[in-house]
């Protein structure tokens, strides 16, 4: 079968046409597999909430709205740092005016207001959108 590989010579100009469109079906096939694997939204909530634990910040809020420009993801300013996109869910619960403080490696975020203080866990909000993308399928 492989004497048949090469019409020619051992090079890569000289592949008959079958195998050539034979390698091509498999390097479609494989980039196809690539794209679904990585654009996973499990995969993709799975690093959002790696990424969040990272985070360690201990902070004000001096302006929340919508990034326009960006799908309208929601993000807030805080008073040290300048632009930190945040999830829906946790945006809405957070005004200006509040501190947060988040410690690096821990996923509970303590917003505290005026009058109360709310303890938020990312690990709760993941699994909310893990179950909301299942139940789309």
């Amino acid at each position: 079968m492989l004497e048949n590989f090469w019409k020619k010579e051992n090079n890569f100009e000289n592949i008959n046409p079958q195998y050539k469109a034979l390698l091509t079906l498999l390097m479609i096939v494989l980039f196809i597999c690539f794209v679904a694997l990585s654009s996973n939204l499990f995969e993709q909530n799975k690093k959002r909430l790696e990424m969040e634990l990272d985070l360690e910040y201990n902070d004000v809020v001096i302006e929340k709205g919508r990034d326009k420009n960006n799908r309208n993801n929601p993000y807030l300013i805080l008073s040290k740092t300048n632009l930190y996109h945040e999830d829906s869910i946790i945006w809405a619960k957070i005004d200006v005016g509040d501190s947060l403080i988040k410690q690096k490696k821990s996923s509970l975020l303590k917003v505290i207001k005026k009058d109360t203080v709310i303890i938020l866990d990312y690990k709760d909000v993941y699994k909310y959108w893990d179950n909301i993308y299942r139940n789309e399928r």
